[in-house]
């Protein structure tokens, strides 16, 4: 049988594709990797109205009551932490570079971190109560970080797709 792909060379029995379009298939971002290839692109646009909603709020604060707190510059110092750090991660996973693999795993500590101050800060230094939303930040932010900075570690798939 032929190959499924180019039709031209002898097919291996595993995957229907002849040895020349199955490494140029490894080597594509596809399958399980499509899930932080959206993650990446919907975590940038979130960053992009994140950090635009944050400065609206600090400048609306300052407008209103003269004076920014502690929470509003930590955060716009994270935020401007976080651009740098998401485009980086964006720039990496879709260029198929190959430090992607460390790059990846700081964009999701990093996410962590994010989320963590954003959760915790307020409710331990203004004692405000925890919200449902608040909670859900911080349990996705943890659920992606034990699925995929794992994955980023041990996946022999991060090796034939972004290690040449």
């Amino acid at each position: 049988m032929l190959c499924i792909k180019c039709q031209e060379a002898e097919e291996n029995k595993e995957s229907g594709f002849c040895d020349n379009c199955e490494k140029k298939e490894e080597g594509r971002i596809n399958g399980l990797l499509y899930l932080p290839a959206l993650g990446l692109i919907i975590g940038f646009f979130t960053m992009l109205y994140n950090d635009f909603c944050i400065v609206s709020l600090i400048a609306n604060t300052y407008q209103k009551q003269g004076v920014v707190n502690s929470f509003s510059i930590l955060l716009l110092a994270l935020s401007i932490i976080n651009a740098p750090v998401t485009v980086l991660a964006c720039w990496f996973f879709f260029r198929k570079k190959v430090k992607t693999r460390y790059v990846m795993i700081t964009y999701y500590l990093y996410g962590l971190i994010f989320a963590s101050f954003c959760t915790l800060y307020p409710a331990l230094v203004f004692h405000v109560n925890l919200t449902q939303p608040a909670i859900n930040m911080l349990a996705r932010a943890l659920i992606s970080c034990l699925i995929w900075v794992p994955y980023f570690i041990f996946s022999s798939r991060i090796n034939k797709v972004f290690v040449h």
